[in-house]
Parts: C-alpha cells; structure tokens; sequence
C-alpha cells in the first residue's frame, strides 16, 4: 500500500470503535450527573452482520438527552445513528441474520410494532399500531401509516418479523467498562 500507513488504514476501519466509545461516555457522564443509582447496561450484537456490530443499551436512568429509553446505535464507519425505544412493556427481539430488530410497547390501550432494519448504517423502521383496548381513542389498525384491517395488520406483521425464529435482546448486557473492552477486542 503506497502511501498510506496500516495504522490510517486500520484507523478508518475501526472509526466506529472510537464513536461508539465516545457515546458510551457521554451517556455514563450524563448519568454522573444525575447521581442515579441505576444501572445503563450494554451489549454488542451484530444484526445485518456487516462486521459492525450495533450497540444496545438498557437504560434505567432518566438522562436529559436521552430520555428513559433503551437505545441502539448503528454505524456505517463514518457516522453513527440512534433509535430509542419506548420501554413501557417493551419486547425487544432480533432474528440472528436476519437483519430484524422487533420491539412492540403499549401506550395507553394502543400496542405498538416495529420493525427495525440495518442498512449502510442507517436504521429503516416498518410497522404498526392498534387498539388493545376498548379504553384506546385509536379504534383502528395502521400499518406503515395507512389504516388496514386487522385480519392485514396481522398478515404483514407475520411477513415482516416471525416471532417463533427470534430471539429476546436481554439478559447478556454488560457495565461500561467491559464493554469498551468488548468494543476495542471485537
């Protein structure tokens, strides 16, 4: 390689180490302040398995610019992207890959379904809402915006994301330190 040294070369290549690292300590930093006792818990896992994993944090902590959500980061080694997830009843799932993320919340008598995908390191996101409840002011099913019948809303929910191949995204995070460390060996 002419011109350009493998330390540049592998600098680029692992650009998404440093800003992951980088959002890690932000968040930790945020949480200092508050003077939170709960725990932000962290996990890599690589979903649309282009050798970036994406980082899944379980936070417990209400942060002023992150809410009281848990979070996905994505990036296409040059820039990051964010999602947040609602966590009132939260079901977060992934298809190994499949390139899915599934999350369905409830909101007052309204459930929720998403659909997440991972593409050049930017999250695309399908799905739906509906009434659960007779108490819902939401007396219809949507999908993707558009009103459906809920014999269609469930026809494209299956399409979109088979619950029985997936898997639940909890019980392996980790603190901050061992992540990082997780970060810098991957």
């Amino acid at each position: 390689m002419m011109g350009v040294s493998m330390t540049s070369v592998q600098a680029k290549r692992n650009h998404w180490k440093t800003e992951y690292i980088k959002f890690i300590n932000k968040i930790e930093n945020e949480k200092r302040k508050t003077h939170a006792t709960e725990k932000i818990r962290y996990l890599l896992l690589d979903i649309n398995k282009d050798s970036i994993p994406e980082l899944f944090i379980e936070n417990d902590v209400w942060l002023t610019d992150y809410r009281r959500s848990d979070i996905v980061v994505t990036s296409n080694n040059k820039k990051i992207d964010t999602l947040y997830f609602n966590l009132l009843i939260s079901d977060l799932r992934y298809i190994p890959g499949k390139n899915k993320i599934y999350n369905q919340y409830f909101y007052k008598f309204i459930g929720f379904d998403y659909i997440i995908s991972v593409k050049k390191g930017k999250f695309k996101v399908t799905g739906g809402m509906y009434p659960y409840s007779e108490e819902a002011t939401l007396k219809h099913y949507e999908w993707n915006n558009k009103k459906v019948s809920k014999k269609t809303y469930k026809k494209k929910l299956k399409a979109a994301f088979n619950k029985k191949k997936s898997r639940k995204i909890r019980g392996k995070f980790v603190s901050a330190a061992k992540i990082k460390k997780r970060i810098r060996a991957y």
